[in-house]
């Protein structure tokens, strides 16, 4: 594990590095000039930003390279197939939602650092813990799931390697593989893989591919196991780079790149792939006109856009909003237009509700909201057995709108494989497309009780006057002259000691909850 970003370090690296220069240039802003290396309206300029000052003086101790303080879980619901023998013969899948398995999940932010133009820079990591006592079922539980490494292996052979796509899955079919799999455990469905070793000798036919998305799921089945969230536990995260908000607070937390692209490169279109909005961690203060939330979705791997739904009360204490989904986030491009650079092809869009991941999971994927719900109805008529309701399926925000702080968050989407006919391959040639669900997450943050009254605080008045103070300071420093600001004596102490203060009044003790 990379180390926790330390400020101090960052607050003493800083100052040696102003002190060398004549001039500091941020990417993208202000050239702050200084006497002698020591560039006062730099420091001035971010003491004095009304974010700063607003932190300064308050309890609240949260920024965009913390981790939220609430709990985090991970719920997971598996539609088991009930008829996994007739669906090998053409039948309508039956399907059993079993679950919840529920997994504590543990984030971490980490090789934080801040530029010169007060952006922030971090990498994220998430860990799963199962707990038996909160789960309906067992990690050992067996359930029957569409062949997901077939179904995935066979889609892109087929692409990219048509001519010997069918002799592979015709020796993978003869060693037992087949549509459906069965008495698979959902451990091993989840997060620590089911076996694909017999799929190694195989791997060759995927060609030259050297697309991201890709290559993970190579690796990953050259790696002799694949599960449907295995790269989600434990792995780090591509980098971001955020928008500190000290200079406009309405930016604060929006997203300025991501595994430093500014725009994605999966969908068809600039729109599609526009990077808007924040990673759902934090929201801009004083969002009282009920204005559309953007975040940016690694799952559906995409920006969404979040409309205000109703008012709420977090624990009797904290008066906040309710934000769902937009319509149009998923809306049929046939209806919505905008949403045609999501399709592979004009006649190969999917209808509302889904949406095809392809190009960023490498295999079949399509994502939607959970039980299809507000989908087409021809996806939900396509299987038995689910049950769409917008209380227990819709994704919703819940937020402090004066602060911007997250209060609730239940992020439901639910995982499909694209079940389709591939006419070079003889096993899955007179296959009736489907959309097949797979599983569905509750992904659950909840902002601590304890975290609520401090919260109150915030919104009830304004403490201290640190913020007042170190203004004073920077104040008497450019009195005494910048020029012995350098010196290697006390003033560097003096320059240290101010920007650490500064940096970690802006930050809570540990990235780590």
């Amino acid at each position: 594990m990379k180390r926790f970003y330390n400020f101090s370090s960052l607050a003493l690296i800083l100052a040696l590095l102003l002190c060398l220069s004549d001039t500091v240039q941020a990417k993208g802003s202000t050239t702050y000039l200084s006497d002698n290396g020591f560039p006062i309206n730099f420091l001035e300029n971010v003491v004095n930003s009304p974010i700063v000052q607003r932190k300064l003086k308050s309890r609240w101790k949260w920024e965009v390279w913390d981790v939220v303080p609430g709990t985090h879980s991970y719920q997971v619901y598996i539609f088991n197939v009930t008829n996994p023998h007739d669906v090998e013969k053409g039948a309508k899948p039956s399907l059993q939602q079993i679950g919840p398995y529920f997994y504590h999940e543990k984030r971490l932010k980490f090789d934080v650092s801040i530029n010169l133009d007060l952006t922030v820079n971090f990498e994220r990591n998430y860990t799963y813990t199962f707990d038996p006592s909160k789960s309906s079922g067992s990690e050992d539980d067996l359930v029957n799931i569409p062949n997901l490494p077939l179904i995935i292996f066979s889609t892109i052979a087929s692409e990219v390697n048509p001519m010997q796509a069918n002799d592979a899955v015709n020796d993978l079919t003869s060693q037992g593989e087949s549509l459906i799999s069965k008495g698979v455990r959902v451990g091993d469905l989840l997060f620590r893989g089911m076996d694909v070793s017999k799929y190694r000798k195989h791997l060759k036919l995927f060609g030259n591919d050297t697309s991201e998305s890709r290559q993970l799921l190579v690796d990953e089945f050259a790696s002799g196991r694949y599960g449907i969230l295995t790269l989600k536990n434990g792995a780090h995260e591509l980098p971001f780079v955020v928008d500190s908000g000290l200079k406009k607070q309405d930016k604060v937390g929006q997203i300025v790149s991501w595994n430093g692209l500014n725009k994605l490169n999966w969908w068809k279109g600039d729109r599609c792939n526009q990077i808007n909005g924040s990673d759902s961690s934090v929201f801009a203060p004083y969002q009282i006109s009920k204005t559309a939330l953007q975040v940016f979705d690694l799952d559906l791997c995409r920006s969404i856009s979040f409309r205000y739904s109703k008012d709420m009360l977090f624990h009797n204490v904290v008066a906040g909003m309710t934000y769902n989904i937009a319509e149009e986030t998923l809306e049929d491009p046939k209806v919505f237009a905008p949403n045609m650079c999501f399709c592979r092809g004009v006649d190969n869009c999917l209808k509302k509700g889904v949406l095809d991941v392809s190009p960023c999971r490498g295999g079949p994927y399509v994502m939607s909201y959970a039980n299809f719900l507000n989908a087409d109805p021809e996806y939900l008529k396509a299987v038995d057995g689910l049950k769409p309701k917008s209380g227990q399926h819709q994704t919703q925000i819940d937020f402090e709108p004066v602060t911007g702080a997250v209060i609730n968050y239940r992020k439901r989407f639910q995982w499909n494989i694209w079940l389709k006919p591939l006419p070079h391959v003889d096993y899955f040639k007179n296959l009736s497309p489907i959309i097949f669900p797979v599983i569905w997450n509750d992904d659950n943050f909840q902002l601590n009780p304890d975290k609520a009254k401090l919260l109150e605080e915030e919104l009830a008045s304004q403490l201290g006057g640190v913020g007042d103070v170190a203004s004073e300071l920077l104040n008497r420093l450019a009195q005494n002259g910048a020029a012995g600001f350098c010196t290697f004596h006390n003033h560097v102490l003096i320059i240290f000691s101010i920007t650490t203060t500064l940096l970690l009044s802006l930050s809570s003790s540990s990235a780590v909850v």
